[in-house]
């Protein structure tokens, strides 16, 4: 039996599950040409692994017509960003919606206070991305 689907719900990386513990880390674009809607960005940032326990990770959400993190601005949405302080975890999710916002998807990392601080991030999206149907 064929499927004949034209929409399917989708899983990416934004930015891998690895350390942060450099201010102002930016992901790669992630291009969300081809989703429909809204995309649900989550955010998870673990227990610091080094440095102070008085830091604080805030992880913004942007948005950009090209390719590149240097044109970004934060998105529209009532919440773009996510903040885990101290030596706790944090986690979030933000509606990034393709049809108000640029093509590309920026993760930025900035880390303020503490003495080196790093912590492990993930950033991923799940939303329903347009197919070809199967013939």
């Amino acid at each position: 039996m064929n499927a004949n689907l034209t929409q399917s719900l989708t899983y990416g990386s934004v930015y891998a599950a690895k350390s942060v513990a450099t201010n102002n880390t930016v992901s790669a674009g992630f291009d969300t040409k081809g989703y429909i809607g809204q995309l649900a960005v989550m955010v998870d940032a673990g227990l610091l692994t080094a440095g102070d326990s008085n830091s604080t990770l805030t992880v913004q959400i942007q948005g950009s017509a090209t390719n590149n993190a240097s044109n970004a601005t934060n998105i529209s949405s009532t919440t773009s960003s996510v903040t885990a302080t101290n030596n706790a975890v944090a986690f979030g999710q933000i509606i990034f919606d393709t049809r108000a916002e640029y093509e590309y998807l920026f993760a930025r990392m900035t880390i303020t206070g503490g003495n080196s601080p790093a912590r492990p991030v993930s950033v991923s999206v799940v939303g329903v991305k347009q197919v070809q149907p199967v013939q």
